[in-house]
């Protein structure tokens, strides 16, 4: 994603990895381009030409060689534990140590406009049930994780596997806001009634249908044969 900020002489190009996050991690710029008229740059741009760049990290002591959310070496399980208890029956986190912006027993329960929790760490924020697998399992986990039952803010370890991204799409329970009908796999063409599925990133048309609820019918069907990770 790129992000211009156009003012006199000057241009600032912010590059976001947001294709680069895994699931449940928030997008943070990554670094900056400044083109500047030449001999503006400073000891960083080139100069030779009359159009230079600079490139400038997003925070200070960014490196931009290394990825922009949290890897296995920079949250452990022992940093972990020694911010935060987990209770697994009910998948919250209450912080045990005090800091800067945040209180013993406080407990993690902001729920994001996405529907996930996120428990800041370090000052980077990440999904709290990639924290909760982290907390049970020993680690980070490499793939995806769905939500059986659906609910996003529920990070009970039993409420948790892992997943790909399409296998975590098999589990939607709930059509896109765009869906007139209000039922998943129903969609109005030409005024008819129509069905279709995605299986290995391919549709597969499923019919013409008189009612909105014989096409949900129809989708539901195929989708309980041939969606394995759904839980409808």
């Amino acid at each position: 994603m790129f992000v211009a900020n156009l003012f006199t002489n000057r241009v600032n190009v912010i590059i976001m990895r947001s294709s680069m996050l895994p699931h449940g991690y928030a997008m943070k710029p990554v670094f900056s381009l400044r083109f500047s008229p030449k001999g503006q740059c400073g000891s960083t741009g080139n100069a030779s030409r009359k159009w230079a760049f600079c490139v400038s990290g997003a925070s200070k002591g960014i490196d931009m060689n290394k990825q922009s959310y949290p890897s296995n070496n920079r949250v452990t399980l022992q940093l972990l534990k020694e911010l935060f208890s987990y209770d697994e029956e009910t998948g919250l986190f209450t912080r045990i140590k005090k800091i800067k912006k945040g209180n013993k027993g406080d407990v993690i329960t902001n729920i994001a406009n996405s529907g996930y929790v996120f428990v800041s760490i370090n000052h980077i924020q990440i999904g709290a049930h990639r924290l909760a697998w982290l907390y049970c399992n020993g680690e980070l986990p490499e793939k995806g994780i769905d939500h059986i039952n659906g609910v996003k803010h529920d990070n009970r370890i039993k409420n948790l596997r892992l997943a790909s991204q399409s296998e975590n799409i098999q589990n939607y329970k709930k059509p896109n806001k765009n869906n007139k009908a209000g039922m998943l796999g129903a969609y109005s063409k030409n005024n008819v009634w129509q069905s279709q599925i995605c299986i290995n990133r391919k549709l597969v048309y499923l019919g013409r249908f008189k009612t909105p609820e014989e096409a949900n019918k129809a989708y539901l069907d195929a989708k309980r044969l041939l969606h394995p990770f759904n839980t409808l």
